[in-house]
């Protein structure tokens, strides 16, 4: 057995961290093999600083003492021991450690496994490619028995060859989900190397992860079975992993079913049709065995894993004779009819174990959703709402592959959760249902704005490849065309005036009512993609996506002008830029969601912003020098983002009704957001 052994913060205040690994030593031990306990204890006390290792104690002094005929015998007689002396810590009102304590209890023998938990224990089997959660059972027994009676409930298994087993405490098995950690544990770990190897390797993942592993505290332990032998098929699929087979089990029980009827119905008539002269005999009777849990009566209980979903064919057939008048039309009827029947059987019963098992999987969806649930109530009870709001988004998740699904088990309890998950997650993240004030709409076919800015008083509007702007004047409610000589690629304001760029060079400075002057760009590299244009002071800045590059023009009385690259040599860039804003540093939105800040060409810090509801697609961002927040677009998702200049969220913007939205701007004061959605165009006033 390969063995390996992390604690991670086992310092972190008011938890108790250890794990004990006991090996037979004398030849009376080694009929009894190894004992394995690893556990917790959340919100302890300086008097419970030795509770764990107490428990081990116990459980390992009754286990190997005088040891008894089989190691499931030695393990009940040791929890019975730790239950006597948890139950003796009660009686001093030492009471602490309920509800707080989380411990697992293995043991191996020859491959024979034995195994116990209590509380936020997780106890995964990894067989090839499959991982099963075999403490669930447990957690199931457990339900209705009081916390006094800490360990009530044993489960008997078989381990084989390559199997591993992983105990970790519930916040680290989390992390581990929720970081990949947990499929590079159960890739490394399932390649035959030696143990050094392995070690290293796990150590390696690790210190990837460590800026996140030093935020939480538990334990992991990891048993590599080792021997040559085959292995079989397990029971349980963890619902949260991925199930990997080459045929849906159902259906290749189905077959197999079929298949066995009708072979041993054929065999049955086939020797019949050869003794056509004696008597008929009756037909033998068809029975099936199915794999079962088989409780146990003492005070703490066992429970045997039983094999996969699997039907046994029991058909004694006798020396049957059958009589002349028995002709072949008949006997064909009646094969057809008895296998008729039995695919009836056989399918009522597959589809109403399928139906039990999705209601199983959904119930332990829900429940561990519950759970994340009544951490985050209890984290917002705290004031501790950022904690509040990622353990609520990680229950949305968990649960969202069910929201789609109609006519499922269990759905009023899944619509209940989600209702109430939404509106929680909605308070935390400030979401706001808005309903902004309609201006006007276009109704000219020939013109379709894709973008839009504020001049003063004066909304404009863009559409790329045209040789128009659209200026429409919000006092008067009315508007009108401003030609151009060339066709537009991207627009802003410099200074009170207008500013327009045309492909591959020009660039035309303008009023509401013409152009004043035009000016001819060079560019330090090419090719480029232009995706954005704006302006500080009398500069004009361009993103270019190619480059990954700002290019600054300063804007003066020439008709040519050079620009410069503004970013510093060797400085971090975005790898995907689509959106810049201005205001003494230069916010960069890139296509995975996240905000740079640069500051005098340098990278300053990254935002990242984990909110609800997900981020899509954020297509736009704004502020300005005279601002106080940073404003974002996310049409995908019919909302406006409201963030300060540290990156924390203000506000939330969103209306379901606004499904074409394609840009927005804001008025100079930041008392107006401008919405442009298909062709209308509607104020929201802040």
């Amino acid at each position: 057995m390969q063995i390996f052994e992390f604690h991670f913060n086992p310092r972190q205040e008011n938890k108790i961290l250890d794990s004990f690994i006991y090996e037979p030593e004398s030849p009376e031990e080694k009929r009894l093999g190894s004992l394995y306990i690893a556990g917790e204890l959340k919100n302890s006390l300086s008097r419970n600083k030795k509770l764990i290792e107490n428990i081990a104690l116990t459980i390992k002094k009754s286990y190997f003492k005088n040891p008894p005929k089989s190691p499931l015998e030695a393990l009940r007689r040791g929890l019975k021991q730790a239950n006597n002396f948890l139950e003796n810590e009660a009686k001093r009102d030492n009471i602490d450690w309920l509800g707080n304590l989380n411990i697992a209890v293995i043991s191996i023998k020859n491959f024979n496994l034995n195994f116990t938990k209590t509380g936020n224990v997780k106890i995964l089997l990894v067989r090839g490619k499959k991982v099963i959660d075999i403490g669930k059972e447990i957690d199931k027994k457990n339900q209705d028995i009081p916390l006094s009676k800490t360990f009530s409930n044993i489960v008997s298994g078989q381990l084989y060859p390559k199997d591993r087993l992983l105990i970790l405490a519930n916040d680290i098995f989390r992390l581990f989900l929720k970081e990949n950690i947990l499929s590079e544990i159960i890739t490394i770990s399932g390649k035959e190397k030696k143990e050094k190897k392995i070690e290293k390797e796990l150590k390696k993942i690790f210190k990837k992860k460590k800026s996140i592993l030093d935020n939480i505290s538990g334990f992991f332990l990891l048993l590599i079975a080792e021997r040559a032998q085959k292995p079989k098929e397990l029971k349980d699929t963890h619902p949260l992993l991925p199930r990997i087979s080459k045929t849906p089990f159902i259906f290749s029980g189905v077959i197999k079913t079929v298949t066995l009827i009708t072979k041993n119905i054929s065999n049955l008539f086939g020797k019949l049709s050869k003794n056509k002269k004696t008597k008929p005999k009756k037909f033998p009777k068809l029975l099936h065995v199915f794999g079962k849990f088989k409780p146990n009566k003492p005070a703490v209980s066992s429970i045997k894993l039983g094999k996969l979903f699997e039907f046994n064919f029991l058909i004694k057939t006798q020396k049957a004779i059958i009589s002349d008048s028995f002709n072949f039309s008949f006997r064909k009827k009646v094969i057809l009819i008895i296998i008729f029947i039995a695919v009836l059987t056989t399918g009522f019963y597959l589809f109403h174990s399928q139906k039990k098992k999705r209601i199983q999987e959904m119930q332990i969806i829900l429940n561990e959703s519950k759970e994340l649930i009544t951490e985050a109530k209890e984290a917002a009870n705290r004031k501790e709402s950022d904690k509040a709001n990622l353990l609520y988004q990680e229950a949305w998740r968990k649960l969202s592959p069910l929201f789609e699904k109609e006519g499922i088990p269990l759905e009023d309890q899944v619509k209940e959760t989600k209702l109430f998950l939404q509106n929680e997650l909605f308070s935390i993240n400030k979401v706001e249902s808005i309903s902004p004030e309609f201006l006007f709409e276009f109704r000219d076919d020939n013109y379709h704005p894709q973008k839009i800015f504020v001049l003063g008083k004066r909304i404009y509007f863009i559409e790329p490849n045209k040789d128009q702007i659209y200026i429409f004047d919000l006092k008067e409610r009315k508007g009108h065309f401003l030609s151009l000589a060339s066709q537009i690629k991207l627009a802003t304001n410099l200074q009170g005036k207008i500013v327009t760029f045309s492909e591959p060079d020009k660039l035309s400075i303008g009023g509401d009512n013409q152009i004043t002057s035009e000016k001819k760009l060079i560019f330090p590299s090419s090719p480029l993609n232009l995706v954005d244009l704006s302006s500080f002071g009398n500069n004009l800045y361009f993103l270019d996506s190619n480059q990954k590059e700002i290019i600054k023009f300063l804007i003066q009385n020439k008709d040519t002008i050079e620009g410069t690259s503004w970013f510093k040599k060797n400085t971090k860039k975005p790898s995907d830029p689509k959106s810049m804003a201005i205001d003494s540093s230069i916010w960069i939105l890139d296509s995975q969601n996240k905000i740079w800040q640069f500051f005098k060409g340098d990278f300053k810090k990254e935002i990242d912003l984990n909110i609800f509801p997900f981020p899509k697609e954020f297509s736009k961002i704004i502020t300005q020098p005279q601002y106080k927040y940073i404003y974002l677009l996310e049409p995908s998702n019919n909302r406006i983002i409201v963030i300060n200049k540290e990156g924390k969220l203000i506000r939330q913007f969103i209306n379901n009704e606004l499904k074409e939205l394609k840009d927005f701007c804001l008025d100079p004061f930041e008392k107006n957001i401008y919405l442009l959605d298909g062709t209308k165009i509607y104020q929201l006033k802040l």
